[in-house]
């Protein structure tokens, strides 16, 4: 990603900040497969982790929580640097920090609602397919409305993610307490 941002920043028709969205859509989209195939689905195969005495809720937060932090300090890094070398506004130094967070959060939402719905399949490439529609559904209400924003009212580019980011956070949050009996028992898994 800051790679992007570092062969981009000499283009002339390119603005600082539509080069950092540039950064944050690459960003976004690699940051998907690496949760895809990341640690929450080895972390609920660990047999102590349904006999641990607490709350199922808990249990689910505890056991994707390195799946959330993991991008915040990400984006955080990869922003700050970027913004600097692109000479980014700092409003969409934050924005793209923060949609970039709230994306890690709904992507390890959505592979928890995956498993919650389609279990372990044999096929992965099927569960892969299903995964990527999921995650579109999931993300097309904040993105409609950061469009309409934009073209429609004609804020600036950055707080159009401002309604991605409480979108994407909200429907993690509520994915998470519909889920939260996924570690329950061992026998289910």
């Amino acid at each position: 990603v800051l790679f992007m941002g570092f062969v981009l920043r000499n283009a002339e028709d390119l603005s600082p900040n539509l080069i950092m969205m540039i950064m944050l859509c690459m960003g976004v989209y690699v940051l998907f497969f690496l949760n895809a195939a990341g640690e929450w689905g080895r972390e609920i195969m660990k047999p102590y982790l349904y006999m641990v005495p607490a709350s199922p809720l808990k249990k689910l937060i505890w056991a994707s929580l390195t799946s959330i932090i993991k991008p915040g300090l990400d984006g955080l890094i990869i922003f700050v640097i970027g913004g600097i070398l692109v000479k980014g506004s700092p409003l969409t130094v934050a924005v793209c920090i923060f949609m970039f967070f709230s994306f890690g959060c709904l992507f390890t939402a959505s592979n928890i609602l995956s498993q919650r719905l389609l279990g372990q399949m044999a096929n992965k490439g099927l569960i892969m397919v299903l995964y990527i529609l999921l995650v579109l559904l999931l993300v097309l209400p904040g993105l409609l409305v950061g469009v309409v924003l934009y073209f429609v009212f004609h804020t600036p580019g950055a707080v159009m993610g401002i309604p991605v980011i409480l979108w994407n956070i909200g429907l993690s949050f509520g994915i998470y307490a519909i889920c939260q009996n996924t570690l329950h028992n061992m026998e289910t898994h």
